[in-house]
């Protein structure tokens, strides 16, 4: 249908603006740039779609290329840069300086190439920055409000930090808090904060306004030494998420209770007694959301999920409870009110209702 010159000078007849949602529902990378190609009238809606969301690889000459393109570049929100291992060296990049527009000089070419990105309002690093970056080199066009990488926080990584303060929602994919330069000064305005295990967050949450913290793997903290610092963040901290390894005593989660008062979302709790035993510390706190790992010790083989709602419900004004097996949930048990019956609601996606409900509290 693309190929048509006769069919591109009739649909071009028709005004963008019916043309534009359309465009916007075509997921297809092949088909929006084929449809780029048909003629000028679509090129710019439908390379606006195509390039709004990007994943470069150091390797992919042909998205490089195409993104040399300041008009191209500036229309990336979103992207995915995987960096060369050692930039520095590598062979094709070496000897290479490139100019971004406020005349600064890189000598790392995917980092010229964010700074043409001036839309950009979500990076996601894979790979190290260039050691010898400086705070010149780093200063981008862009204001980010969400960051991830998979590298330690590494000296020109907290540079960059630094130089976003716009930044709200931040991802560390590395389990490694090395010996680092202060964290003065980064990250004024974030919120939400994912890290691999608690040692990064206990460096970031102190006087920042987290209010959501997702942690992958609890390992083998001691609640006791984690949850004074959990608890320092000015956010205040509001929501809770560990993907394995919270498993908690009853004195555990009064320890919680204590330093996170105003906790209304907690999962995924691993029970290791009787769900008695944890209702004086529910009683406590603001929860609104309660995830229940299903495999918990602390749980019967044959429990009643109905009892154990009906029990957790009696003490707080928890709203919904669910019962995860690796953070995911077919159901969520909800009610209204306090005092009302509990009842089933069937979600629509199993392996994004953990993330949906920390996202909403």
């Amino acid at each position: 249908m693309f190929s048509s010159s006769s069919e591109s000078r009739s649909s071009s007849s028709l005004p963008i603006e019916l043309w534009r949602p359309i465009i916007e529902q075509v997921s297809s990378k092949d088909s929006l740039a084929s449809l780029a190609r048909v003629c000028r009238f679509f090129q710019g809606e439908a390379e606006r779609v195509l390039y709004r969301s990007v994943i470069l690889h150091h390797n992919d000459h042909a998205l490089f290329h195409a993104l040399s393109s300041r008009r191209r570049a500036a229309l990336v929100e979103e992207c995915s840069l995987y960096l060369p291992p050692s930039p520095t060296n590598s062979r094709s990049n070496s000897n290479i300086k490139h100019t971004s527009q406020q005349g600064t000089q890189h000598t790392c070419p995917h980092l010229a190439l964010l700074s043409r990105m001036r839309s950009l309002t979500s990076l996601s690093l894979r790979g190290p920055l260039p050691a010898n970056s400086t705070a010149k080199s780093l200063s981008f066009p862009f204001r980010l409000t969400t960051f991830c990488t998979t590298e330690a926080l590494s000296k020109p990584l907290i540079t960059l930090l630094r130089l976003q303060p716009s930044i709200t929602r931040l991802t560390l994919l590395n389990p490694v808090l090395p010996p680092c330069p202060s964290l003065a000064g980064a990250l004024p305005n974030a919120t939400a904060l994912a890290t691999l295990t608690p040692a990064p967050a206990l460096a970031i949450l102190p006087h920042r306004p987290v209010s959501h913290l997702h942690i992958l793997a609890w390992a083998n903290s001691s609640v006791a030494h984690v949850a004074p610092l959990i608890g320092a963040s000015s956010g205040p901290l509001k929501a809770l998420m560990c993907a394995q390894g919270l498993a908690l005593s009853p004195s555990d989660l009064g320890l919680l209770a204590m330093h996170i008062p105003n906790l209304s979302f907690l999962g995924d709790l691993a029970l290791t007694e009787d769900v008695a035993a944890y209702l004086p510390a529910l009683a406590t706190l603001p929860l609104r959301t309660l995830l229940i790992n299903r495999a918990s010790a602390g749980l019967d083989k044959r429990f009643s999920e109905r009892a154990v709602v009906r029990a957790i419900g009696a003490v707080c004004a928890v709203e919904r409870i669910a019962f995860t097996t690796r953070v995911t949930a077919d159901y969520v048990w909800e009610r209204r009110a306090a005092g009302e019956e509990w009842v089933k609601v069937k979600v629509e996606d199993p392996c994004e209702v953990a993330g949906d409900l920390w996202r909403a509290t």
